[in-house]
């Protein structure tokens, strides 16, 4: 009999301590932590501007930039493409193909392409860099810059037309060493008006010297952005 209160005993200790051996486990164990990074959740009102660029076309140095261009409330975007894989540029393997674009939001928030410019070849993404700005009058600013000399064109939408014109440019020669074709043209097509400024160098003195101004009327009228590419580009910011 005493062996078996012994046993008995004995069988309840364990139980116990199992019993708070468990509890105690259960009290000191720590939550699992889920360290994985949850996807990113993007509203299905959230559009893709990519997929509206034409197949084998990249934006060039992520020159995109948004805003209401033509004033009827929705998102729209204007960019500069090029054919190619601007990632590998060599001698032989420049864009044959670089073009301003404008996309137009609408309600289904989508985009359709309203204008382009054309062909304005490989030197006119010479320089990387930002080549896009819009002011607050809603006029979309394009930059080119190379060695000798800077340009800025000015798009604006106009109604009447219903698509983008120029009505304007700046144009910045540096000239060679002696200052020969140095000036500063800036074009307004809106009133027809060239305004040129002029540089030259006074080899004797060493100096600057700034021409008188002139003024010049054009005989062109603002035109389309699908009418502007390199061929007439000279013409177009300074020397037509």
């Amino acid at each position: 009999m005493k062996i078996y209160i012994q046993i008995c005993l004995v069988i309840f200790l364990i139980s116990c301590s199992g019993k708070k051996q468990i509890k105690g486990i259960q009290v000191n164990k720590k939550p699992e932590v889920n360290t994985t990074k949850k996807a990113q959740v993007i509203p299905s009102n959230k559009t893709d501007y990519t997929n509206f660029i034409p197949k084998g076309y990249t934006i060039v140095d992520q020159n995109i930039v948004f805003g209401d261009f033509n004033g009827d409330s929705f998102k729209d975007f204007v960019a500069i493409i090029a054919d190619g894989d601007l990632n590998d540029l060599d001698d032989d393997n420049y864009p044959g193909d670089v073009r301003i674009v404008i996309y137009e939001g609408t309600k289904e928030e989508t985009y359709i392409k309203n204008a382009q410019s054309g062909n304005m070849t490989y030197a006119f993404i010479y320089e990387e860099g930002d080549h896009i700005k819009i002011t607050k009058s809603n006029i979309i600013s394009i930059t080119h810059q190379s060695m000798r000399s800077d340009y800025e064109l000015k798009f604006r939408f106009e109604p009447g037309y219903n698509t983008y014109m120029l009505i304007g440019a700046e144009y910045s020669n540096y000239g060679n060493a002696y200052l020969e074709g140095a000036g500063e043209f800036s074009t307004n097509y809106l009133n027809k008006t060239r305004t040129i400024k002029r540089r030259a160098f006074n080899p004797d003195k060493e100096t600057v010297i700034y021409l008188p101004e002139e003024k010049i009327k054009l005989k062109e009228d603002i035109r389309a952005i699908h009418q502007v590419d390199g061929n007439n580009i000279d013409a177009l910011v300074c020397c037509g």
